[in-house]
C-alpha cells in the first residue's frame, strides 16, 4: 500500500470514529435529562400550615433531596427556588422556555382541616400541550411512588388546571401527603422520607427518559 493511501485510510477511520462518538454523545439516550423542580410557596406565602409546620418548608426540603439525588444520576437540575423565597407562578413559562427542560416537577403538600382522616399522595398532570407525554410521565411517577410504600397513593389524575398548562414542558405536580393527617405529617417530617421519595422519583424520571428515546 502506498504511504499516501495508508494515511488516507487512517484519516478516514479517525473521522468515522469521531462521527460515531459524536452521534452517541448527542443521542437522547445518553444526553442528560434536564428537569425543573419547583417547591411551591415560599417567602410570605406559607402554603398549608398545621401548628408550626409550614408547607413551604416541607416542599423545599423534598425539592432539595430530589435535586441531590437527580444530580447523582447525571440529571441536570434547575431549581425554581433554593431558599425561603417565593417563585412567582407567572415566571413558570419563562423558566421552562429558556431552560429547554424535559420535565417540570411541582411539589406541594396537602391539607384538609375539615377531615383529618384524609391522607395520601395525589399526582396531577396537565392535559393541553403534550397530553401523551404528560400521561406517560404521570404513570411512571405514580408507579414509583406506589413502589416507595411511604404514602398511600390516591391516584394519578389528568387535570386541566391552568397552573399545569403554563408551559409546553411535560409537567407533573405532586401533592406529597396531608399535613392535617397525623400519620402523614409524621411521615412527612421523618428525616428519611425526602430521600426515599427522591430515589423513586429519579427512577421514574429515568424510565420516562428511556421511553421518550424509544418512542
Amino acid at each position: 500500500m502506498k504511504l499516501s493511501s495508508f494515511f488516507t485510510l487512517v484519516l478516514s477511520l479517525l473521522l468515522t470514529v469521531f462521527t460515531v462518538q459524536k452521534g452517541i454523545a448527542q443521542s437522547p439516550a445518553t444526553k442528560p435529562l434536564t428537569i425543573i423542580i419547583e417547591a411551591a410557596h415560599g417567602g410570605q406565602d406559607n402554603g398549608a400550615q398545621i401548628d408550626n409546620v409550614k408547607e413551604k418548608d416541607i416542599n423545599l426540603k423534598y425539592a432539595i433531596a430530589l435535586e441531590q439525588e437527580a444530580k447523582k444520576n447525571n440529571i441536570k437540575v434547575i431549581m425554581a427556588r433554593q431558599d425561603d423565597t417565593q417563585f412567582p407562578l407567572t415566571e413558570r413559562p419563562n423558566l421552562a422556555g429558556k431552560s429547554n427542560a424535559d420535565v417540570y416537577i411541582i411539589l406541594h403538600t396537602n391539607t384538609n382541616p375539615k377531615n383529618s382522616l384524609a391522607n395520601g399522595m395525589e399526582i396531577y398532570t396537565g392535559i393541553n400541550h403534550q397530553p401523551l407525554q404528560n400521561k406517560v410521565l404521570g404513570k411512571f411517577v405514580g408507579a414509583e411512588m406506589y413502589n416507595a410504600k411511604l404514602f398511600t397513593l390516591r391516584g394519578v389524575n389528568i387535570n386541566p388546571m391552568n397552573s399545569l398548562d403554563l408551559t409546553r414542558t411535560p409537567t407533573v405536580m405532586i401533592e406529597l401527603a396531608y399535613l392535617s393527617n397525623e400519620k402523614d405529617k409524621t411521615l412527612l417530617l421523618d428525616k428519611n422520607s425526602p430521600d426515599i421519595i427522591a430515589q423513586h422519583l429519579v427512577k421514574a424520571l429515568l424510565q420516562y427518559q428511556q421511553y421518550s428515546f424509544e418512542n
